[in-house]
């Protein structure tokens, strides 16, 4: 089993253990069964949050194999699901600024930079687009099929741009530590990279105004 899913397991189970002990919204009868699995280590049935991350529990709670006649009705398992859900966001949100370290804050600065250096760029894109459109428009002669492909072109260009925006932001939510220590080289380049493509799109930006201007109308 992988580390991740290991520490998945802990994070769940620790969880548990809080609702079970703490003045949860957990009724009392499901309170002692819930002590009941957690003192024998065993359950028939499981509590899903991500089927994908935990289809490995193979239907038994943390991974557990089955011995004990423990089964959660399906209005239990509703209820200690909502329990957990609130649990891990509430832990989430008073644990998750304060420990990160001054390194993860440097990388995450970087990864907010991406973000905003990717957004910026689709937004140029956008810009040249529009001037290609206007420039197609004035139905030159000498140059619809450039001008044409340069519209397919961008819009491409914009697809694949805004898809690398929204793969950066979701980078952003990956807990720390599946970070590497190459993450902030890696950033760094990035950065680099959309700040040469913004640099040429904003050239060409400034050319096509300038042929706009000089075409008839």
């Amino acid at each position: 089993m992988s580390d991740v899913v290991e520490e998945t397991y802990k994070i769940i189970y620790d969880t548990l253990e809080e609702c079970v002990h703490e003045n949860s919204d957990i009724d009392g009868r499901l309170k002692t069964k819930l002590k009941d699995i957690l003192l024998g280590g065993s359950v028939i049935q499981t509590v899903t949050l991500d089927d994908n991350a935990l289809e490995e529990c193979n239907r038994s709670l943390f991974g557990s194999s089955c011995k004990d006649n423990l089964e959660l009705n399906y209005a239990e398992r509703n209820q200690l699901q909502d329990t957990l859900k609130l649990k891990l966001d509430k832990n989430n949100q008073d644990t998750g600024p304060t420990q990160l370290s001054p390194e993860d804050k440097v990388l995450m600065d970087y990864k907010t930079k991406l973000i905003a250096e990717q957004e910026q760029y689709v937004k140029n894109l956008l810009d040249l687009l529009e001037l290609l459109k206007e420039i197609t428009g004035l139905r030159l002669n000498k140059l619809p099929r450039i001008t044409e492909q340069k519209i397919k072109e961008c819009q491409m260009e914009e697809r694949t741009n805004h898809l690398k925006s929204l793969l950066a932001q979701e980078k952003v939510r990956v807990d720390m530590f599946m970070e590497t220590s190459n993450s902030l080289k890696a950033y760094k380049e990035l950065i680099k990279d959309i700040k040469e493509q913004q640099h040429d799109c904003e050239k060409e930006i400034q050319n096509l105004r300038d042929l706009r201007e000089k075409t008839p109308t």
